[in-house]
């Protein structure tokens, strides 16, 4: 097993205890994951750091940045499908306050509908794949 040194604590330790660099693919952080989160904690309390967004304005914000939706496009499908989850028909006001989630191919980014969460791990669990999903029904006995 290979090994690097933390740059902040200067112990050797694993790579699996180094995270990737967004910047730089195929590299790892000069500094391992504890001595990054401590870093992070350190300078969120010192800056007195808080959310600059309502949890709304994030909310939206997402839609957009994520699945290119617009709070008026997301009402649209939301009031199509009635406020229920387009797989199970569960309604939104009995999702234990969860909101229904944007349902998407990972491969074109098409946007299938709304579903709860159960449902739209469980198709995640699958990877989006059809042919898992006959099987898993056939061993259900469907």
């Amino acid at each position: 097993m290979t090994t690097k040194t933390c740059c902040i604590c200067k112990n050797e330790k694993p790579l699996s205890s180094f995270e990737p660099r967004r910047d730089r693919p195929g590299q790892l952080r000069s500094q391992c994951r504890p001595c990054k989160s401590a870093a992070a904690n350190a300078s969120k309390k010192r800056t007195g750091y808080k959310w600059k967004r309502p949890p709304e304005q994030r909310r939206l914000y997402r839609l957009k940045t994520i699945f290119g939706l617009t709070e008026q496009a997301h009402t649209e499908l939301y009031n199509e499908q009635f406020g229920r989850c387009a797989i199970c028909g569960t309604h939104e006001k009995d999702t234990a306050g969860k909101r229904l989630r944007v349902d998407h191919c990972h491969k074109t980014g098409h946007i299938r509908g709304l579903l709860c969460l159960h449902c739209n791990s469980g198709i995640g669990m699958f990877r989006d794949s059809g042919d898992t999903l006959k099987k898993a029904i056939k061993y259900l006995g469907g």
